[in-house]
């Protein structure tokens, strides 16, 4: 078990190195585009903080995705451990959909200034991506506290 372990680390690692990049340099060169583009304060403050709470929330989903690894190495998963990190990881994906909801304004502002409509179709993934996980971890939450008890 702990080869497959190890690989899913690896994939969490690149993960980690992913977003670190992206919210070091993709963020900010965002935020500055908007920013030349006259994009209204009121749109574009809220944008970035929204922006960067995705990211702590997919730090959180990182963590304790390698927190569920680390149970199923030791034989741990179905405890009230493994049922908490999975709760977690539920809450943030939900959190992360309901950011990326909020965020849509300047998402709309940013289609816009581009004439394209490709990140309001990236806006809608990834909604539907955070929601569809999050009843994936609610789901697997269920079915972890039914065989728990």
């Amino acid at each position: 078990m702990k080869i497959l372990t190890i690989f899913l680390r690896f994939t969490l690692c690149i993960m980690l190195f992913l977003v670190t990049v992206i919210g070091w340099d993709s963020f900010p060169a965002l935020i500055g585009f908007l920013n030349e583009s006259h994009v209204s304060n009121l749109i574009l403050v809220p944008f970035a903080v929204l922006l960067y709470a995705s990211a702590a929330f997919t730090y959180c989903i990182i963590f304790f995705a390698w927190r569920l690894l680390y149970l199923t190495d030791h034989h741990r998963l179905i405890t009230r451990s493994g049922i908490f990190a999975v709760r977690i990881i539920k809450i943030s994906f939900y959190s992360i959909a309901v950011i990326y909801i909020l965020a849509i304004f300047g998402l709309i502002a940013e289609a816009r200034i581009l004439k394209a409509p490709a990140p309001l179709v990236v806006e809608l993934f990834l909604i539907i991506l955070g929601l569809t996980i999050g009843v994936f971890a609610n789901t697997l939450e269920k079915i972890m506290k039914g065989v728990s008890e």
